[in-house]
């Protein structure tokens, strides 16, 4: 059997709902009748890389498909019509991008299938292992980008039964945590949120969250957390000079590097030879010193030092 591609986010319903692109027909045929109609979506969003008969082609047997609306503070026009100002639209929103999902499967259902469970799964993939079918269904699997359609934790039973099964926390900044270009740590309001997650069972998406965020959702109290963040700190601080003093000073750094090894290597074969000669204690003087040198190969050296446990 031929290798099979998961495609791991794509904005259907987004596309479909904002510019009206079917994604029945191909990729080439999509762009062809944007162009010839003038539309908006090329400029807006880019030219359509996407439809079932290039998902036939290039084996692409399951899609893990957003519900993806934008914070109205991010919104770059009025053309994107799916934008919130508040939690009651983003939810109405994202529903019906799920909405748009479920319709795509009811008109197609041999084109599209949702998937919800691993029996679902076991089915789109037990047809794409089908020789002789001419063409498979895509899976769909649902995924909620940004969580602002979460108005409570309480919510999340009715998201599941609907067919969400991964959900990130952030696109941009939310309530919940920092994201995309808006940093800022796991809110209390967020660890509410994943440990709901996660007693239903949904899958934990962290593409666009913070840095930190994704990091400090694992920590326990504030103690725990503050040292995190020191630390964090800390590594930044030392990585950004690093990085200002090898483009400053390369040429000396390089050098005084090799000296240092150098120096390094004397010290340590001058040390080892006293050590294998006369003991840990003991003081060499400078005929025994010269004799050791002679004795003490690199070999030696290395041998002895994997004794010490270097």
């Amino acid at each position: 059997m031929l290798p099979l591609i998961v495609d791991a986010h794509e904005d259907i319903a987004y596309n479909i709902l904002n510019f009206g692109r079917d994604y029945t027909r191909a990729a080439v045929e999509t762009r062809r009748l944007e162009y010839e109609s003038g539309s908006a979506a090329p400029e807006h969003n880019g030219e359509t890389l996407l439809g079932w008969p290039d998902y036939q082609r290039g084996r692409v047997a399951v899609v893990f498909s957003t519900l993806f609306v934008t914070p109205i503070r991010r919104r770059t026009g009025e053309w994107d019509k799916q934008a919130y100002a508040d939690f009651d639209q983003a939810h109405r929103l994202y529903r019906t991008q799920l909405d748009a999902y479920h319709k795509l499967e009811d008109d197609h259902p041999d084109h599209f299938r949702l998937i919800a469970s691993r029996a679902d799964l076991e089915t789109v993939l037990t047809h794409w292992a089908d020789s002789k079918a001419e063409s498979h269904p895509v899976g769909l699997v649902p995924l909620m980008e940004g969580a602002e359609g979460v108005r409570t934790p309480s919510e999340l039973d009715e998201w599941w039964e609907w067919g969400v099964r991964v959900i990130g926390p952030a696109w941009a900044g939310t309530r919940f945590c920092g994201g995309t270009r808006e940093p800022g740590p796991l809110t209390d309001e967020g660890r509410l949120l994943l440990k709901a997650m996660a007693d239903i069972g949904f899958t934990l998406d962290l593409s666009h969250m913070d840095e930190l965020s994704a990091r400090i959702r694992k920590l326990e109290g504030p103690d725990d957390s503050v040292k995190y963040i020191k630390d964090f700190k800390n590594r930044l601080e030392d990585d950004l000079t690093e990085i200002i003093t090898t483009q400053s000073f390369q040429d000396i750094t390089g050098q005084t590097i090799k000296k240092v090894i150098l120096l390094v290597g004397e010290i340590e074969k001058e040390l080892v030879g006293m050590v294998a000669a006369f003991g840990l204690k003991t003081e060499a003087g400078p005929l025994a010193k010269e004799a050791v040198r002679e004795m003490v190969s690199q070999s030696d050296v290395d041998d002895l030092l994997k004794d010490f446990g270097f």
